[in-house]
């Protein structure tokens, strides 16, 4: 006979407190929360992520969160040897609209090959002007590179603090010296462009104290003649930066430089403005010629007169109608801005003029009608005094003058202007 038993509730016990489970997804998404204002996310939780991947003991210390893009976390790291490094660990797979793993893992390790590739070409050259960061490690399970440490900024964050505009745009003339450089090694196209993927810094060596460009972030490149490194798949970059090919999957694949040209043409924009671009999300807007010409003709309006030729034209639905090569842009750029540059010459020469004429005056002309010689400081203010001024009784007073003919000339210059 079995005996029995009562089990008595203890009221005054608390139940057990659920252990909430982390996961990778959700320490992810802790993390992402953090794309604001990166620098402020915790240490703890970066270190919980590394431990997760069971790479924490490769490095010897975390100098904090970098940046959190679509498809990865980025920490500033240093190595066991010493060396400050970035730490990339792509988390596109755990994406919140989901993504297919197979090919974000295809797209991170050959990104990082092409990336090396090109880091390969710049050693050869004598170049103290743009390159990109040197891949130290990549890993696949997990999925995670470590590459060169960039002791600089993205290119907006710095320009923003450069106020002269040609200084920007020499910048951008640069960075068209790389992309004239990358495909002349082997055709490689970035077909990302975009000022976000872009850092302006400097490294250590013979070129140290000298600013220069970094281009990042090379998972969507093109190898013309490399099946291996060309990755064919879906996606289109940066939606407003793609070109009107790159919306059609089966034709990114297809992207020549003139593709390239198209992106470049509001990274041009990104960097003479020093803001980023609008994002458009809706493809359907994408795929409207309209619409996306009434978008490229508002954001001229933001441009300064000369740089919104190059810009519209780069930025022409219609390939025919765009720069045919990086030269062609280039050309396009520097020839608006020399034409700029003449006609501010010319204006501040015909000041000039104005402002000797007036000083070779005695007062006895000036007295014949003051308010044409008072405040001839800008082209502007001398049209308008000439307009107000040049009645028929103000000629007459000028002919009479015992020193006429010296204000007739004044009086025909600042004409000249008009």
């Amino acid at each position: 006979m079995f005996q029995s038993f009562s089990f008595k509730k203890n009221k005054n016990k608390e139940p057990p407190k659920k252990i909430k489970k982390i996961t990778y997804s959700s320490l992810v998404k802790e993390i992402s929360a953090y794309v604001i204002n990166p620098i402020s996310c915790p240490e703890k939780l970066l270190i919980d992520l590394l431990d997760m991947l069971n790479i924490k003991s490769t490095f010897r210390k975390i100098h904090g969160l970098q940046a959190v893009g679509g498809e990865a976390i980025v920490i500033a790291v240093q190595d066991n040897i010493g060396r400050d490094s970035i730490l990339k660990i792509s988390t596109g797979y755990v994406a919140k609209f989901g993504t297919d793993k197979i090919k974000v893992v295809a797209r991170f390790v050959r990104g990082c090959k092409i990336q090396h590739l090109i880091y390969k070409e710049l050693l050869s050259l004598d170049n103290s002007f743009f390159r990109v960061p040197e891949i130290y490690a990549v890993s696949e399970k997990p999925l995670y590179c470590v590459m060169e440490w960039v002791n600089g900024a993205r290119a907006v964050d710095y320009l923003k603090t450069e106020k002269n505009i040609y200084k920007r745009i020499d910048f951008f003339l640069i960075l068209l010296s790389f992309v004239e450089f990358c495909y002349s090694r082997g055709a490689i196209i970035h077909r990302d462009l975009k000022a976000a993927n872009i850092m302006i810094g400097t490294f250590p060596g013979k070129s140290y104290g000298k600013l220069l460009i970094y281009v990042i972030d090379w998972g969507y490149a093109k190898v013309e003649g490399n099946g291996s490194l060309t990755l064919e798949m879906e996606g289109i970059g940066s939606p407003a930066h793609a070109s009107p090919r790159q919306l059609v999957n089966e034709d990114m694949k297809n992207c020549t430089i003139v593709d390239e040209i198209y992106s470049l043409g509001l990274t041009f924009w990104e960097f003479v403005t020093a803001t980023y671009a609008p994002e458009i999300r809706s493809l359907k807007k994408l795929e409207s010629k309209n619409y996306m010409d009434g978008y490229n003709r508002e954001l001229a309006k933001k441009l300064p007169q000369f740089a919104r030729i190059p810009f519209l034209k780069s930025r022409n639905w219609e390939a025919k109608d765009r720069p045919q090569s990086i030269i062609a842009f280039r050309r396009l750029i520097t020839n608006v801005i020399q034409d700029m540059k003449i006609l501010v010459a010319e204006k501040k020469k015909k000041q000039r003029e104005i402002v000797e004429v007036h000083k070779g005056l005695t007062s006895e002309d000036k007295s014949v009608n003051t308010t044409i010689y008072t405040d001839l400081r800008t082209e502007e203010e001398a049209k308008e005094n000439v307009k107000k001024e040049g009645d028929d009784s103000i000629k007459k007073e000028i002919e009479t003058s015992k020193y006429g003919s010296v204000l007739r000339d004044f009086l025909k210059l600042i004409s000249d202007m008009k």
